[in-house]
């Protein structure tokens, strides 16, 4: 069966990262009928590169905002013009093996709520896969982020569960996930490496404060939480904010994986803080 698929970009003030991920696009084994990128404002030459490489390349669609409005509402638009039925997306600080699109259209079936795959993370000080659940649930989710990278979905779907939060400034991915999995059912996760999340390149964040984006994503949700589900979630707060939950919330961790990763976050969170105070 031949997938007809729209890929999507969003960025802003990243060319020199926004050329390695559509260079990504372009060495893709399977090639995609189109990808559609917007320029969220940028005015570091984003918008003079783009204008020339869409004429070079017909299958790239380019859109500007001409102030920023935000990557969830950029996105939204790329899905709105998109002339396809499937859809897929990339960061533009992240960028995918020459396979990525081969090994989807391999999986992709509607019976998914979407699919996505395993990656690798490049952080500063090591690089680690995530996305090792092959089937991830609704109630997988609620718990931690099990989803490895960008999905494929179909647009419909997407726009049916009302596309990505404008309101959220942060966890726009994470939200958008548990609206899909809520109503279509589990998705798919492919156990290969076909994407790289870079967090080492040292650009400014596409998010000024993930702390009140995460809070305000978690109130959204709550109630479909469960107490064990919510204390996950006040820790993924915590953990991004260089915090950590009291040492009692960690026996409701709701399964033993997650006893053990706040546990070692605990144990790791209140080392390093008696270290900083040993240095005064």
């Amino acid at each position: 069966m031949s997938l007809r698929i729209s890929a999507f970009i969003v960025t802003h003030n990243r060319l020199e990262l926004l050329q390695r991920s559509l260079e990504s696009v372009l060495a893709q084994t399977h090639q995609i009928d189109e990808c559609i990128v917007v320029d969220d404002g940028s005015s570091d030459g984003t918008e003079t590169y783009l204008n020339d490489f869409v004429d070079q390349n017909p299958n790239f669609i380019y859109l500007r905002n001409n102030t920023r409005k935000g990557a969830s509402f950029s996105r939204n638009l790329a899905i709105k013009t998109a002339r396809n039925d499937i859809i897929t997306g990339l960061d533009d600080d992240d960028y995918w093996y020459s396979t990525r699109i081969e090994v989807f259209t391999k999986h992709f079936s509607p019976k998914w709520s979407f699919i996505t795959a395993r990656s690798i993370v490049h952080d500063v000080n090591k690089k680690y896969e995530i996305g090792h659940r092959r089937i991830v649930s609704y109630n997988d989710q609620k718990i931690w982020n099990r989803v490895g990278g960008q999905f494929m979905a179909l647009k419909k779907r997407i726009i049916d569960v009302g596309g990505y939060d404008e309101s959220l400034i942060a966890g726009q991915d994470y939200d958008l996930y548990l609206r899909l999995l809520k109503m279509y059912g589990s998705a798919f996760q492919i156990q290969e490496v076909v994407q790289v999340v870079d967090q080492e390149h040292g650009f400014p964040r596409t998010s000024d404060n993930p702390k009140l984006g995460y809070i305000n994503c978690y109130f959204k949700h709550r109630s479909d939480l469960s107490v064990s589900e919510r204390v996950c979630q006040i820790h993924r707060i915590k953990e991004v904010s260089n915090g950590c939950v009291p040492f009692r919330f960690i026996w409701l961790a709701p399964t033993f994986y997650m006893f053990i990763k706040m546990l070692k976050y605990y144990i790791e969170f209140h080392f390093r803080k008696k270290w900083m105070i040993s240095q005064f």
